[in-house]
Formats: C-alpha cells, structure tokens, sequence
C-alpha cells in the first residue's frame, strides 16, 4: 500500500497536496499567534497562543510527511506522525485546561 505514494507521479503530486495543507495551517497559526500576541486585553488570548502553536505544529508535521513521500523515505513520515500525535494530545489537554479555568472564572462572584 506504502509503495504505491513513493511511485513516480504519485509521489510529487501527494507531496504538492500536502505542502498545500501545510501553506494552510502556517496562515491560520500566525494569524491566531498575531491575534494571541497583540490582543493583550482579550480574555481568550492563551487560547489564541496555544491556537497558534497547534497551527505550526500541523505545518511542521505535515512538511516531515510530504518530505518522506517525496523522497521515498519512511522514517520521515513516522516522525511526522508521531510528532503531530504527541503534540496534538498535549495542545488539546492545554486548551481543556485554560477553558476550564475560564469557565471557573466567569462562575465565580
């Protein structure tokens, strides 16, 4: 199944797709980091941090995915994954957190 990515055309065209999502995600996580960084004032700034952060991520993990595709190479793609797993959990467990604390917040007196 792996090999039919590493073949020929099919290889530059995935690897294009994915550099595309890559491009994608790099917008939306400066975008929110900016956002983040700049809105001292909004009660949800951490969130747009951490938004931002998650962003770089994917795009970091994605570009490790399309360079083993290009280049025929799996341990890039394993990296890539595995990356992209252990930090999506550990971003997902930090915004559960700061929305709890906000909620916590907005309950209290």
């Amino acid at each position: 199944m792996m090999q039919f990515f590493f073949q020929q055309p099919v290889n530059i065209i995935s690897a294009c797709g994915l550099l595309t999502v890559a491009v994608f995600f790099a917008v939306r996580g400066i975008v929110n980091l900016r956002c983040g960084l700049t809105q001292t004032d909004n009660p949800s700034q951490t969130i747009h941090v951490v938004r931002g952060i998650r962003g770089i991520i994917i795009t970091t993990s994605v570009i490790f995915i399309a360079a083993g595709i290009s280049f025929s190479t799996k341990w890039p793609i394993y990296f890539g994954l595995a990356f992209l797993a252990e930090e999506l959990v550990e971003t997902t467990i930090m915004v559960l957190a700061l929305r709890s604390g906000q909620a916590s917040r907005a309950d209290a007196p």
